[in-house]
């Protein structure tokens, strides 16, 4: 974890793909994204499984917390 003055940066966890789920699914956001189709448990375990095995990494994942409201978010990028 990288520990800032207003936000945590920590590495994503399984546990953050229920949240990543409703984001992705979210019909404003898919608007803006490559996704078509609504995704799934199985979908997002297997996308989390495939991006750990990338050897260098395509993408730089994180969660970001608020230290101020203990506001939890997850954010990636590549």
């Amino acid at each position: 974890m990288i520990k800032g003055k207003y936000v945590n940066l920590r590495s994503l966890e399984e546990e953050d793909l229920v949240i990543l789920k409703k984001w992705r699914n979210d019909k404003k956001t898919r608007l803006h994204t490559r996704e078509f189709r609504l995704l799934n448990m199985i979908n997002q375990k297997q996308w989390f499984e495939f991006i750990h095995k990338e050897n260098p990494p395509k993408f730089i994942m994180f969660g970001i917390s608020d230290k101020k409201d203990r506001t939890e978010f997850s954010e990636f990028s590549n």
